[in-house]
């Protein structure tokens, strides 16, 4: 349905989009690789490295730019096929075309939602960790990581309660982890300095809507919404909130996507808006702490939900009467 969508819409590139369609075949394999590398032992994975050279090579170490740009000539299609990249971070001059493809090609499977909404993860790991003997814990900053010899050990929180384990994850992200948790004595390793060269993705702010009313009447459904105010998909980051309008804002209505979602007689839904935006634009409050910010802060808060809601207005002119609450979260909460 998505082929023939588009080649209705860019009848002209019929063909390039039925290549463009194989591309991402070809680019969810190459990944699928990757994965299965990671996955096997040293001698092994160095040889099915080299196996799939030419398959890594050609999907994973070139941009998406690199690829539309070869395959699609229309720089207005490549704009709608380059939209999806902030839902894994990578722009479309720099991000892997693989990891692209993998999201394409999820969505075009029509995407899942949990049913009872995101909580119910918690609600079913939770008692298996438990019953295994695990715990889990929550608000517990962890402080530092631990050193037994040469590996990681455990973690120290903020409480000072340390907590020891055989092997030890964070999904902190790589560079927070390394910048922030990793003994001083490892910090001057190769390995560490090459992630600290990473380039920052972006940070994002958004809009949490409850509405009250017929949002599919007024338009609204459980697709996801990229609404882009240029064609150039790489500059999707509101760099200055103060004075323009966000260039990309992603919506979306949870309430409809949930199976399970009762909205009762007053017909309660909820709905959210996305934009990107630099770091720096925060870094003035980032060592404040929740519920201590300064006014600043709390007044640049309050004209972003603004904005936010304003731009969100302008695109649902029929929902946006149904708005009762907003509430907007930032790269700091």
């Amino acid at each position: 349905a998505t082929r023939q969508g588009l080649q209705q819409k860019f009848p002209a590139a019929a063909t390039e989009i039925d290549a463009f369609f194989s591309a991402l075949e070809g680019a969810q394999r190459a990944a699928m690789a990757v994965f299965r590398m990671r996955a096997l032992p040293g001698p092994l994975a160095a040889a099915y490295r080299w196996w799939t050279r030419a398959l890594i090579g050609r999907w994973v170490a070139r941009s998406i730019d690199e690829v539309l740009r070869e395959t699609i000539t229309d720089p207005k299609l490549r704009a709608v096929l380059s939209a999806q990249w902030p839902d894994h971070g990578g722009a479309p001059r720099s991000g892997s075309f693989a990891m692209h493809a993998e999201v394409m090609r999820h969505f075009l499977g029509g995407s899942r939602y949990p049913v009872g909404g995101a909580a119910v993860f918690a609600k079913a790991l939770v008692p298996v960790i438990e019953r295994a003997g695990g715990k889990v814990m929550l608000s517990a900053r962890v402080e530092r990581l631990l050193m037994e010899g040469e590996r990681i050990a455990g973690a120290r929180l903020a409480d000072g309660s340390e907590h020891r384990a055989a092997v030890v994850v964070s999904a902190a992200g790589a560079r927070n982890t390394v910048e922030t948790l990793l003994p001083e004595e490892l910090r001057d390793a190769q390995w560490v300095r090459d992630i600290l060269s990473l380039e920052l993705t972006p940070c994002h702010v958004g809009l949490y809507l409850g509405l009250e009313g017929d949002i599919r009447a007024a338009g609204a459904t459980a697709a996801n919404h990229w609404i882009y105010g240029t064609w150039d998909t790489g500059a999707a980051t509101w760099r200055d909130p103060e004075r323009t309008e966000p260039p990309l804002l992603f919506v979306s209505f949870p309430s409809l996507k949930d199976a399970d979602h009762e909205p009762g007689p007053q017909q309660r839904h909820t709905a959210e808006a996305v934009a990107w935006v630099d770091w720096e634009t925060f870094a003035p409050w980032e060592d404040s702490s929740l519920g201590h910010r300064p006014d600043g802060y709390a007044r640049y808060k309050a004209m972003l939900g603004e904005r936010l809601l304003a731009h969100f207005a302008r695109s649902f002119p029929r929902i946006a009467p149904l708005v009762r609450h907003s509430e907007v979260s930032t790269p700091l909460t």
